[in-house]
């Protein structure tokens, strides 16, 4: 047996810097710790800084380290004379055993020490020092105490593990040990299920999520999937799903004048029917481009006579009407042509024939009359409903495209509201998860119908057993113009869980910025992820719970979706 007692600190250590020591085969490690006085504290640090000043440096590398271990001192004195730090003299000691003949363990001590910037004392003709020293008691005889902050101490972290088992979790991967999380768990430190997966193009990331999203569905969870590059479609139909193409109303038309449950601003449901109002108004703003705001004023008052004509009032349970029961976008045209035939006002005549041009387009025969004009047949009873964005966003700049958008995104809220009623009428726990795939492609400056979709759902989805899974490539989209970073980054702070894959150095500034306030990403991590291999990624789940994941389905899984990889 020998003891290796440390005679010389690094200037900074990383987070769990203790846990390589402590995991050494053969080697007991013990910290001796004893607060100091602040006034001593005071005193010491100032004795190690003017001794620092006065010696004479010769090299140029011996002066910039010595410029910086001034500076290091500088800061510690000024947290100790604040009170934000404590000093303890600290003695660490590995006493390491080998076998007869063998000195393997003794070697693997000293050079992890020496990879990690201490230096040490073998304590040659102090051993018996050493063993009383290393002993559980008051006497501490090598002499070779250091003072240490409070702050390095705390990130010792001794007996570290990123092994993630939890007892409902799924299977993921593998860090030390195969890892089972359990994304949907709840305690003090997980308080939503909310996740953001980030990883440049090759990096694993579709393989990340298509494992996710195989177990969440398997699980008997109701999945949504906002595909943008028609990448989804076989692992629908593989689950017994559905892929829908977002742009046409081939399977199911949504009624815009169809009153359907929406969240409100305190995350609880509102089926208002002044909400209707506004989202309509919203709607026509959006597909009617160009219309003046008195023609725009006439057509609300228009919808609300549409829905007075099918007894549709403020006030009405609108939960007992059938899909039939609500005016169409026919009733609106109709109520229009009628207007524009009897009025006798030159102005208002202008503004209604200009009105009847714009609503032309959703009559039978117009160009939207397919995608809108009619009652609602859409329904998505399927598990897993995949819906095809990617013709809507090739004609993203068009107000069609924008307006369907829109309503789908709405009507996907309302698919959200309604997981809590069917779980409270069943006695059940299903969950519903929402996926949006490259997000960054749905992030339009002038019309974020999407960005905002995602920043309100981000903040109350949990309330209705949810989780919203945001996946992108591009995070400098997502850092865009302050607004955009705003909501991006209030989208991250509400994510419980972060999957981060490989990203170049050029992207780790935006990625840092983003993370800034949900306990941000330090040198080491980012060093971990920007070399990150294919399939490997930085798993936060929380503050305290971040470490390396290598992503691995199991056989069964991966056949679902591998045809589509």
């Amino acid at each position: 047996m020998s003891h290796l007692t440390i005679s010389r600190y690094p200037l900074q250590v990383p987070n769990a810097w203790a846990e390589r020591l402590f995991s050494l085969d053969g080697t007991k490690v013990t910290m001796r710790m004893k607060p100091i006085e602040k006034s001593k504290a005071v005193k010491r640090i100032d004795n190690a800084i003017l001794e620092l000043e006065t010696k004479n440096v010769g090299k140029e590398s011996q002066a910039m380290e010595s410029d910086s271990h001034l500076d290091t001192l500088r800061e510690l004195l000024a947290d100790v004379q604040q009170n934000n730090e404590t000093l303890f003299d600290t003695v660490l000691i590995l006493s390491v055993y080998d076998e007869p003949k063998s000195s393997a363990n003794r070697r693997a001590a000293k050079d992890a020490l020496r990879e990690m910037g201490f230096g040490f004392s073998e304590l040659i003709g102090r051993q018996m020092d050493g063993y009383v020293s290393a002993m559980v008691s008051t006497k501490e005889m090598t002499k070779m105490a250091h003072g240490i902050q409070t702050s390095s101490l705390a990130a010792a972290f001794p007996f570290s593990s990123d092994t993630l088992i939890d007892p409902d979790g799924i299977y993921l991967g593998d860090n030390s040990m195969p890892a089972f999380p359990d994304f949907f768990k709840r305690d003090l430190t997980h308080v939503n299920s909310n996740m953001v997966v980030i990883g440049q193009s090759g990096s694993g990331k579709s393989y990340a999520t298509k494992t996710l999203l195989t177990n969440f569905a398997s699980a008997g969870a109701k999945v949504f999937v906002l595909d943008p590059e028609s990448e989804y479609g076989s692992l629908a139909k593989n689950l017994g799903g559905v892929s829908i193409d977002a742009s046409d109303g081939k399977k199911g038309r949504i009624n815009p004048l169809q009153i359907i449950t929406s969240m409100d601003d305190e995350g609880g449901a509102s089926s208002s029917y002044y909400a209707q109002l506004q989202f309509l108004e919203q709607f026509f703003k959006t597909v009617l481009q160009g219309i003046s705001q008195d023609s725009l004023e006439i057509l609300n008052k228009i919808v609300e006579e549409a829905y007075s004509a099918k007894g549709i009032r403020p006030g009405r349970d609108i939960a007992a009407l059938k899909n039939e029961d609500f005016p169409t976008l026919q009733d609106v045209c109709d109520i229009a042509d009628k207007k524009l035939a009897e009025s006798a006002d030159a102005y208002e005549q202008n503004c209604l024939h200009v009105l009847v041009n714009y609503l032309a387009r959703f009559k039978a025969g117009g160009r939207d009359s397919a995608l809108w004009n009619g009652c609602t047949t859409f329904s998505a009873k399927e598990a897993f409903v995949n819906f095809d964005f990617q013709r809507l966003l090739a004609n993203r700049n068009d107000a069609t495209a924008n307006a369907q958008m829109l309503l789908l995104l709405r009507w996907l809220e309302n698919e959200v509201i309604r997981n809590r009623d069917y779980n409270a009428l069943r006695h059940a726990d299903r969950k519903v998860v929402v996926a949006i795939d490259e997000a960054h492609l749905f992030i339009d400056e002038k019309y974020p119908i999407a960005l905002d979709f995602m920043y309100q759902l981000a903040k109350r989805i949990r309330k209705y057993d949810g989780m919203l899974v945001i996946i992108t490539q591009n995070v400098r989209d997502f850092a865009g113009t302050p607004e955009i970073a705003r909501k991006s980054t209030a989208i991250i702070n509400v994510s419980q869980y972060s999957m981060i894959f490989a990203l170049s150095p050029n992207d780790m500034t935006e990625l840092m910025a983003l993370y800034e306030n949900s306990g941000g990403i330090n040198p080491s991590e980012r060093d971990a992820i920007v070399h990150s291999p294919r399939g490997t990624c930085f798993l936060i789940s929380s503050p305290s719970e971040r470490g390396i994941l290598s992503i691995q389905a199991n056989k069964e899984t991966e056949k679902l979706f591998r045809e589509s990889y």
